[in-house]
């Protein structure tokens, strides 16, 4: 895992990063050592899911996330037109399961997609359906699913198998 200490490189985390949640902090990925952070954790999520797309520095732009002592995820973005389209988030998977990528999205959201009343998601998987609901982005309806927050572009529906088949 990649120390904190290095990517600030002798700034503090109060002048750096930005605090979510309890002992996490977000930053956009500037420097050469936080979008080599990123792409370290890139080559991780890659290895773990070949799904995720190669990170390039300079052409995709990047969050990275921490605690005070490690860099433990990334989201990549896209500016568009109409919203900001969210590609790609990573948590390592020790720090998974307690918030912090829900966190992180709400950041990202306030950063960047603030001032629009939506961001886009392309192609989800059931564990982003289940964060975009942990942060009301997606409410579960009578009539389905109501995308009040985000949405959704390609072809790949993956909703979560506990929401029903009449959600896909």
């Amino acid at each position: 895992m990649l120390e904190t200490n290095w990517l600030l490189n002798g700034r503090t985390l109060d002048e750096a990063w930005n605090p979510f949640g309890d002992g996490y902090w977000w930053t956009r990925a500037k420097t050469d050592r936080e979008q080599t952070a990123v792409d370290s954790l890139n080559i991780e999520a890659q290895r773990t899911h070949p799904s995720f797309n190669a990170y390039v520095p300079g052409s995709t732009n990047a969050h990275l996330c921490g605690t005070d002592d490690y860099c433990v995820g990334y989201i990549t973005w896209e500016e568009t037109r109409e919203e900001p389209e969210l590609g790609q988030l990573y948590i390592l998977p020790a720090f998974r399961r307690q918030g912090i990528g829900a966190g992180f999205v709400e950041a990202w959201r306030e950063d960047v997609a603030d001032s629009f009343s939506r961001f886009r998601v392309n192609n989800p998987n059931a564990d982003m359906y289940r964060l975009l609901r942990s942060i009301e982005a997606v409410e579960i309806t009578e009539d389905g699913l109501d995308f009040t927050g985000c949405i959704i572009t390609g072809s790949k529906i993956d909703v979560p198998d506990e929401w029903g088949p009449d959600m896909a």
